[in-house]
Order: C-alpha cells, then structure tokens, then sequence
C-alpha cells in the first residue's frame, strides 16, 4: 500500500465543504482513489470491500492519512485548512499509531479530522477508546454517515467526538415530510450534544437552504463540487 501511494497509484481527491454560514471553503474530506494498470481511476467501492476482506484496509486507511497529511505539511505557512480522512475502527489502528504518521510526515494532528466509519465489525468499546486517543492526541473526531446503519443516538451520546456527519440518505429523502423532519431532529440533537453537524450529499438550493435552517455547521455535495485532484481543491481556498 505504501509502495502504491509512492508510486502514484493510489492517491485521494478532495471533495471540498463549505461554511453554512458564509459558503467559504476551509475544509475537505480526502477520498482515497486507484489508478489501474490501465490508467483508470478506481472509485473506492471497486476496491476497499476486497480490502476489507482481506484485512487491509488498516493499511489503506494510513495510506491515505499520510496522502492528506503530505498535502497539508506542503501548505505551512499558507491559509489554513483542514481535511478529513475516513478510518474504519474495525482495521485496529490505535491513535498512537495515526499520530505518528502524521507527525512524520510533517503536518499537525489538529490540521485533520479523523471520521471514523462505523461498521457491524466495530466494537463499541474499541470505537470509544479510539475516539477518546484521537482527541488527546489533537485530532477531531467526526462519526460518519450518522443517523443509517449501525448509528445510534446512543453512540452519538457515547462517543467522546466533535462532529457528526448526517448520512446522505437524509438529502434524498427531503422531499417527504416525514424524513425532513427525522433530518431536522438528527440535527437538533446533534447540536444539544454541543457537536457541529455536517449535512453530506447536498445537491441543490434546495437541501441547501433545508440544511442551514436545520443549523448544520459545513455542508458538503455535488452541489458545491465533485471530489477533485488536490491542487483544484486548493485553489478554492
């Protein structure tokens, strides 16, 4: 893996998010991406579940933050920004271990923020005692695609983290009042929590306009851009 991103091959994009509040830009989420023998560009659905069978996707997941923390140790003394990189709790990796990776590469752990993907395999307690290292080591610590699959409100209460990402699934569902409301209250209760909330897959004015009123800190989709090579990313800053 490492030998992978050496190369070229393996390398993320970043999708940028944006401040509710004044629709800037200082932040983004490090997509991991693979380019084939071929020359095409691999999306993670093509690749990480074959990771994650055969046990490596620890390996991916300190490939990628050591990318993203590449890139950020480039910048120093540049407008601050902050990227977010997605770790699986189930790959054991300890915060000890992420930190390290950072620090070699010569970034700052609070210049990254550690989304951590829930999964059947994580164990709760392990996913606690990691959130809990990340944030003393000067990580923030966000839960991903909050409020689907193995989420709970009670996770969210448990967990010592900083942010919660609202799974995408609450932007395609907007359109019937039920789910806007079950959006509305994810947020709110977010938010009673003191955590920030990210709304994902915004792709119109619309769920824009639906997102901010809901009180969510960044907003991130389409509708602010595609996830991008890094230095397009950059240059929105």
């Amino acid at each position: 893996m490492e030998m992978a991103a050496k190369s070229g091959a393996l390398t993320v994009f970043i999708q940028p998010q944006v401040n509710a509040a004044d629709g800037s830009v200082s932040s983004g989420e490090a997509l991991s991406r693979w380019y084939g023998e071929d020359g095409r560009l691999m999306l993670p659905g093509e690749f990480v579940p074959e990771l994650e069978k055969s046990g490596d996707i620890a390996a991916l997941d300190m490939a990628v933050i050591g990318l993203a923390a590449n890139l950020l140790a480039k910048r120093r003394g540049m407008k601050n920004v902050r990227l977010s990189v997605n770790v699986s709790p189930a790959g054991g990796l300890s915060a000890a271990d992420i930190r390290r990776k950072v620090e070699v590469a010569g970034a700052e752990p609070e210049q990254l923020c550690i989304e951590l993907t829930e999964s059947p395999a994580a164990d709760e307690r392990e996913l606690c005692r990691l959130a809990s290292g990340l944030k003393a080591c000067g990580f923030s610590v966000s839960v991903d695609d909050f409020g689907a699959g193995y989420s709970s409100f009670l996770r969210m209460a448990t967990i010592d983290a900083d942010e919660v990402k609202l799974d995408r699934a609450f932007a395609r569902g907007l359109c019937d009042e039920r789910a806007r409301r079950a959006a509305a209250f994810a947020a709110a209760s977010a938010r009673g929590l003191g955590l920030r909330v990210v709304a994902e897959g915004v792709e119109t004015p619309e769920q824009e306009e639906f997102f901010r009123a809901a009180g969510c800190t960044r907003l991130q989709g389409f509708f602010y851009g595609r996830p991008m090579e890094a230095e397009e990313f950059f240059s929105l800053l």
